[in-house]
């Protein structure tokens, strides 16, 4: 599906009609079906139609969603279910903010990637009264605190409670690293592995507290300079001959090269990536981590399904478990510098209702 087919979708425009001589102003209500296509990649120009209101994505092929997702601001349904996506972009939860006009939302089912959380150390049985007792209580506090923590950090973000979602930060990842010239260096893999009979892939989660160091030299930590191979890719995006150019290459050039290239060049028609901490643009990702937050809406609305149909009710997220309302969402860096905040969760002051909620 090419940019050139979206493009004139920009223009939509709805011939008003007239009464009494005078014509009636209309705003254009644009909805695309895109549903069963077999899709694989989306073109960059769906992104940039602010008249749209309805996107389904709908059983397609699809593994990855453009960050320009989150500049549909005048959505009010959005399908992606059936698809297979393992995470969305972090730039999807600018559709849940205070001036969301998003209502409908499905996005199950799809093999999302699982959070492999620690389990709680339990007091051991038989242990005296008074010691049974301060272990449970430190237990509830430092749950307490933790959740208080989440909370702020979700708030920060601007992401804290909607007009009609609330949007809720639960778990990160590890941080994964990656050389310039895109090649996993240090962190978990997203891969499957051939005797993975689960639908879910499970890596394990992190604390926001903990510090991020990444891989020797040091040096390349606390550079924010983008390196000569990402500005030669995004210097040749820029070319009338790009589509050539991974045959100008010479026979003995690297493979990476090609390889990159070639990447890039797909890349440029959904759209680059940009970093989520400073927003710049990116051919080569050198950091990544998922965040997973739990999306639940603020009031029922449960109106939006009937008694007759069963799917339609599913689709309300009230009625959905924890674990379905807890989506992944992939945050990515342009350089060893631009990775995820560390939070503070040092013991303070919490409200018992908090310890008890």
């Amino acid at each position: 599906m090419s940019n050139a087919s979206i493009r004139p979708l920009a223009t939509f425009t709805i011939v008003p009609p007239v009464s009494q001589d005078v014509f009636q102003h209309l705003e254009p209500n644009l909805k695309i079906f895109l549903s069963q296509n077999l899709l694989e990649r989306l073109p960059e120009e769906l992104f940039h139609l602010e008249r749209l209101t309805a996107l389904s994505l709908r059983s397609n092929q699809l593994r990855e969603l453009p960050a320009a997702i989150g500049k549909l601001h005048n959505l009010t349904e959005l399908n992606l279910a059936l698809n297979r996506f393992e995470y969305l972009p972090y730039e999807i939860l600018e559709l849940f903010t205070q001036d969301s006009s998003l209502q409908k939302f499905t996005v199950h089912p799809n093999p999302f990637i699982q959070p492999e959380i620690p389990l709680e150390k339990i007091p051991i049985a038989g242990q005296e009264g008074e010691e049974e007792e301060e272990a449970s209580r430190q237990s509830s506090r430092r749950k307490a605190v933790e959740r208080s923590a989440k909370s702020r950090y979700s708030e920060s973000l601007g992401y804290g409670s909607g007009k009609q979602w609330r949007a809720v930060f639960k778990h990160r990842s590890e941080v994964r690293f990656f050389s310039k010239t895109g090649k996993l260096i240090r962190g978990p893999s997203f891969e499957r592995t051939e005797d993975t009979t689960s639908p879910h892939l499970t890596i394990p989660t992190t604390s926001l507290s903990t510090t991020i160091s990444p891989p020797p030299p040091a040096d390349t930590f606390s550079s924010h300079a983008p390196s000569l191979l990402e500005l030669s890719l995004q210097s040749c995006l820029s070319s009338t001959q790009a589509p050539l150019l991974p045959s100008y290459l010479p026979e003995d050039a690297p493979q990476h090269l090609s390889t990159l290239l070639t990447s890039t060049l797909q890349q440029k028609e959904s759209g680059l990536d940009r970093c989520t901490r400073c927003q710049r643009k990116m051919a080569i990702k050198r950091t990544e981590w998922l965040e997973w937050w739990q999306i639940s809406r603020n009031t029922d609305m449960s109106a939006v399904g009937s008694a007759a149909s069963p799917l339609r009710r599913m689709e309300n997220w009230s009625e959905r478990d924890q674990g379905e309302k807890m989506i992944p969402f992939v945050r990515r860096g342009c350089c060893w510098s631009c990775g995820p905040d560390v939070v503070d969760v040092s013991p303070v002051d919490v409200d018992i209702a908090d310890q008890n909620r």
